[in-house]
């Protein structure tokens, strides 16, 4: 159903809504009523610009209000989005400054235990077990290491370390903790 016009009325060239004649906008759109397509095709014109052809490209028609407010250029806003995403960059560059400009502290809390172990010297074998007259590995890891520069093999039940006697795999850690590294050490061991 359409709605009824009157005669002091205009339809709106846009969207089709009947406006009122004292109106020069459409209350919907916002198009101008009443005016022809010349209205929004005029150059802008300034009072202490040069006249004639050359001066605006050509076009020398008149300047009306219309053609002087659409001569500025709308201001472009930033989205809803963009002004997140450049939230977020800032803040990770700031979390990165931050980071790199911040030294790492021990922890405050009770109970949280930092472990750092020391360098120690190591046999090259794959780990000890506890056995009967001392400890024993089952094979060796790293070849060229100090167990195979040794000649020891898998199954070979070690005694006596640098003097000391090993009786578990708790002593026999103990004892390679205490090795400075590069220091060539005694092994007495047991074959088959």
């Amino acid at each position: 159903m359409k709605p009824q016009m009157d005669a002091a009325a205009t339809t709106c060239g846009n969207c089709g809504l009947p406006m009122p004649k004292e109106l020069r906008f459409c209350r919907n759109c916002g198009f101008r009523l009443g005016e022809g397509a010349a209205e929004y095709t005029e150059t802008v014109r300034f009072q202490n610009a040069p006249s004639g052809p050359s001066a605006n490209f050509g076009y020398a028609g008149p300047m009306t209000a219309a053609s002087q407010g659409m001569a500025h250029k709308r201001r472009k806003r930033i989205s809803g989005t963009a002004k997140l995403f450049m939230a977020l960059i800032i803040f990770f560059v700031v979390a990165a400054a931050f980071t790199a400009v911040v030294k790492r502290r021990p922890s405050r809390f009770p109970g949280s235990v930092t472990v750092a172990t020391a360098p120690r010297s190591y046999a090259g074998v794959n780990g000890f077990e506890t056995t009967d007259g001392g400890v024993t590995f089952e094979n060796v890891d790293t070849p060229g290491g100090p167990a195979d520069l040794a000649g020891l093999v898998g199954g070979d039940i070690i005694t006596t370390v640098d003097g000391q006697p090993v009786h578990s795999d708790d002593e026999m850690t103990e004892i390679m903790r205490r090795i400075p590294i590069g220091k060539t050490v005694d092994v007495i061991y047991l074959r088959n």
